[in-house]
């Protein structure tokens, strides 16, 4: 069965675009001409940038000389969803993956949430990455759902990277992500602020790109708190040196207030770096399933630097290992692709009238 992934866009390195290339790599292992990708170039779509989206559509245009059985559209904004009705309208099949949270605008903002939900009504069925999803999105009650599993970095799940932790102090903290306010970043660098201020031993890596604007704005942080010997920033990491990163946390630090169901938090549970992340729905669910700690949003600075503070590295430590295995094999890859698979085939197959309400 031929499918066609749906999403992300060139000269970005966020969680849609990692997912769509792992993906890609995890099917073709398998079956290496059932799967091609293409972009949506939505992300940060303008005037400016609106020609990008007209050729994804003639793109998926020419699609129709080796129709897809598939189209697996990744909705990481509302943009990814203006190619629905296109890939209706080219008589396509359409499984559609969210990737974004309650605090997204297009699920914050009434009326685009409206909108949203309208355009997925148009999609064969939908495929989660987690339950959670269901109290944070708005869905079409009558399109059919089924649940996926996300896929970690090849070299996370691999093993190829263990641990290397001493035991001796300092505590190794990392933040790792797309750098912006939303991914926590500069809430990281506060809890590195107070936990110097309270002369706790630790040092702090940051991983991850942004525009300039962003890490001008972060240089400054980092700089009015004193903390340019206790901070290091690496910029963006090819996957095998963020799993070295993570491999020698201690503790992830994710403070999120926009990801529905993050990425990184999973792949650093599967090098065993304790997480801690702010309350919401995706990270919970994690944190619950595996190990980690989670905050309230309302001073989630303090709530982690107090945690971080009062609780031993040992005890951190503790069942971490226990965690990472059962993380990796719930994310091998042969797993992910077998529960793609029969979502596809659920997509592909299901009988004209068979759109019933969801379960």
């Amino acid at each position: 069965m031929r499918i066609l992934i749906l999403g992300g866009s060139a000269g970005q390195r966020g969680g849609v675009e990692a997912f769509c290339a792992r993906a890609k790599q995890a099917i073709e292992q398998l079956s290496p001409d059932v799967v091609e990708h293409q972009n949506t170039d939505t992300a940060f779509l303008s005037l400016r940038k609106l020609p990008g989206l007209a050729r994804g559509f003639y793109r998926l245009a020419r699609q129709r000389r080796r129709p897809p059985d598939c189209v697996w559209l990744q909705y990481s904004n509302l943009p990814d969803l203006f190619y629905l009705p296109w890939a209706k309208l080219l008589g396509f099949k359409v499984l559609v993956t969210p990737h974004l949270g309650a605090n997204w605008r297009s699920q914050s903002n009434p009326m685009l949430r409206t909108l949203s939900q309208r355009l997925l009504g148009l999609s064969d069925r939908l495929g989660l990455l987690s339950h959670t999803q269901e109290t944070e999105l708005a869905f079409p009650p009558d399109v059919p759902r089924s649940y996926l599993r996300t896929f970690l970095a090849a070299c996370v799940i691999s093993g190829e990277h263990a641990p290397r932790r001493p035991e001796q102090k300092p505590l190794r903290l990392a933040h790792v992500s797309r750098l912006s306010e939303g991914k926590g970043t500069f809430h990281f660098v506060e809890v590195c602020r107070l936990l110097r201020d309270r002369g706790i031993p630790f040092t702090a890596t940051i991983a991850g790109g942004a525009d300039r604007a962003t890490l001008e704005r972060l240089d400054a942080a980092i700089e009015a708190s004193g903390l340019g010997a206790h901070i290091e920033m690496v910029g963006s990491l090819a996957e095998p040196d963020y799993a070295r990163l993570l491999a020698s946390t201690d503790i992830l630090v994710h403070l999120s207030t926009v990801d529905s169901y993050p990425l990184i938090v999973i792949e650093a549970i599967a090098c065993a770096a304790f997480p801690i992340c702010i309350d919401l729905p995706g990270a919970a669910y994690m944190v619950g399933t595996y190990a980690g700690h989670v905050v309230p949003e309302q001073n989630c600075v303090t709530e982690t630097a107090d945690f971080i503070t009062r609780t031993p590295l040992a005890e951190l430590r503790c069942g971490m290992e226990k965690a990472m295995r059962h993380a990796r094999a719930d994310y091998g890859w042969s797993a992910c692709v077998a529960s793609l698979d029969a979502v596809v085939r659920e997509t592909v197959e299901e009988a004209p009238g068979e759109r019933v309400a969801a379960c």
